[in-house]
């Protein structure tokens, strides 16, 4: 799992956050752990120790099959298994989002707006019952349900107001 050259450009963009990161113990956190920090019986020292339901190790079946490179691979590489970017928290927080919609489009995205000035990172948008079945606003199985829990949306005009003026290229 070490950097190759494609790896190089993404890991300069991402820097740490800071100098050091450690447990709450002060035990160092390393950047990456790999198979030869991983105890077990498996060539190179490393590798999960599979067991049953009893908990007696498991000899042979489907960790006989399991490479670290293909099956969880280097953080910011598919398949993904340690985050999409290669740097992780260290150079980013987790991204926080809150599920928010209600009323029209219009009031969901005032909110929207409320959430990204105090801090908010990402966005998910919470669509009323009649929007998750398909039905229009105006339709007679929408009565009493229009935008009571999450937001409206019969058209693509009614996405456009949503999302209008959002920040899209900087939040997920």
């Amino acid at each position: 799992m070490s950097d190759s050259e494609a790896d190089r450009p993404a890991a300069a963009r991402d820097t740490d956050r800071r100098p050091r990161f450690s447990t709450i113990s002060d035990v160092e956190v390393e950047r990456c752990y790999g198979p030869a920090a991983w105890a077990g019986p498996h060539a190179g020292g490393g590798g999960p120790t599979a067991v049953d339901h009893l908990g007696q190790p498991l000899v042979g079946g489907r960790w006989d099959a399991f490479d670290p490179d293909r099956d969880i691979g280097p953080p910011g590489k598919a398949p993904y298994t340690r985050g999409v970017h290669p740097n992780g928290y260290r150079s980013r927080l987790w991204t926080m989002r809150m599920f928010a919609g209600f009323g029209a489009a219009e009031d969901t995205n005032a909110r929207f707006r409320q959430l990204l000035e105090a801090g908010q990172t990402g966005l998910s948008i919470a669509y009323d019952m009649p929007t998750l079945y398909g039905y229009d606003t105006d339709a007679p199985e929408a009565q009493g349900e229009f935008g009571t829990c999450g937001v409206a949306v019969s058209s693509l005009a009614d996405m456009d107001v949503l999302l209008d003026g959002l920040p899209l290229d900087r939040v997920s």
